[in-house]
Order: C-alpha cells, then sequence, then structure tokens
C-alpha cells in the first residue's frame, strides 16, 4: 500500500468512528494527520524509509476506535452505535408496516367486484395500522440518526417500537 494511501485509510477508519460535530471532526482529524506527519518525519530522521516511519506511526498511535475514543465527547461512544444493534429498534415498526401493506395488496388482490361495508371496514383498518406503522419507522429512523450523536434519542426510537408493539396488542 502506498504510504499516502495508507494514512488515508487510517484517518478514514478514525473518522467513521468520531462522533463529533463536522467541525470538531475537522479539528481532530486534522490534528491526527498533523501527529502522523511529525511522527513519520521522526522515525525518518532515525533511519527509517517513509513506508516504516508511517507503519511504526500508526502502530504507536493505535487501533483507529481507540483513537477516535479519545476525541469523542464522553458518554457518546457506544461499542453497538455503528453496528446492526443500533437499527435494532427500526425492526419491529417497519415489519408492522411490511405486514399491514401486505395485508392491504392481499386483500385487494382477492376482492372481486366492489367493496362490501365489512370489506371497507377492514381496508380502512389495513391502511390505518400501514399508515401508523409508516410514521413509527420514520420516527425511530430519525431518533437513531440523532443518537449518533447524542445517545438519549436512542430512548425515543425504543419508545416507537413500544408504541408498535402496542398497536400490534390493540388489533
Amino acid at each position: 500500500m502506498r504510504d499516502e494511501k495508507q494514512i488515508s485509510a487510517y484517518l478514514r477508519s478514525v473518522r467513521s468512528s468520531l462522533y463529533l460535530r463536522k467541525e470538531q471532526r475537522r479539528r481532530a482529524l486534522e490534528e491526527i494527520e498533523h501527529h502522523l506527519d511529525e511522527g513519520a518525519a521522526a522515525h525518518m530522521r532515525s533511519g527509517a524509509t517513509r513506508a516504516q516511519a508511517i507503519a511504526l506511526v500508526i502502530d504507536e498511535l493505535g487501533p483507529p476506535e481507540a483513537v477516535a475514543a479519545a476525541f469523542n465527547d464522553e458518554g457518546t461512544r457506544a461499542p453497538d452505535s455503528t453496528g446492526t444493534l443500533r437499527w435494532l429498534p427500526m425492526l419491529l415498526p417497519v415489519l408492522l408496516f411490511t405486514l399491514a401493506v401486505g395485508h392491504l395488496g392481499w386483500t385487494l388482490t382477492w376482492l372481486s367486484g366492489g367493496l362490501t361495508t365489512g370489506e371497507q371496514a377492514v381496508q380502512r383498518m389495513y391502511l390505518r395500522a400501514a399508515v401508523i406503522a409508516a410514521v413509527l419507522s420514520y420516527a425511530a429512523y430519525r431518533f437513531i440518526r440523532r443518537a449518533h450523536r447524542d445517545p438519549t434519542w436512542r430512548w425515543a426510537a425504543w419508545l416507537c417500537t413500544g408504541s408498535a408493539l402496542l398497536t400490534l396488542a390493540m388489533r
């Protein structure tokens, strides 16, 4: 791997683990890049090649996640906040939305002729369930996105999941 690509890859890894505002993230990355350059220059003065110097300074800094954790505010770093578990609160609302739209489509497909009063009531019930599930899914999505910077929003996402569960229980 070329020297500059190695530095760029390391900085990208650090950037993906930083949970800071845009300006703070930019300053943190500048500081890390400056440290990489100075450390590489020091190793080169000691006789290492540029590639060796960059590898040494990256080893000294440590894993990108650990470097990013040093810059993150207390309480904002969670190991699961960028992985699959982060999106877990959306599972139930999206599943309910899919089921409601599926029921709606299934009943419309098999209906022949006009809708009776009972069929209209069932269609309205499925439509209402689909709209509620869509709103809860979107709200959970927005809250999870906000939880990336402020973990307290995660509770709001779980509240959407609880509301979806309550909606399911009321059927």
